[in-house]
């Protein structure tokens, strides 16, 4: 999902996304832009499986990688 609308597997969202939400093996994450458009929250939505886990620790990092930032623990 794109902003809250379905959208294709090969779909691009516009620059201006505010939300993604990606269906990964063991449950869904979101990937929401907070406060600014450089800070990314990433939130995985089920259980603590570690197929989830270990996918949301992908996107964190990708995330991350592409905008030359860091991870923060939500504490």
């Amino acid at each position: 999902m794109i902003d809250g609308l379905p959208a294709f597997p090969d779909e691009t969202p516009a620059d201006s996304w505010w939300e993604l939400r990606i269906s990964l093996r063991g449950g869904m994450i979101t990937l929401r832009r907070q406060d600014s458009p450089t800070i990314i929250r990433c939130i995985a939505w089920g259980t603590g499986d570690a197929n989830l886990l270990a996918s949301l620790d992908v996107a964190a990092s990708a995330a991350a990688h592409v905008g030359n930032g860091q991870i923060i623990p939500d504490l």
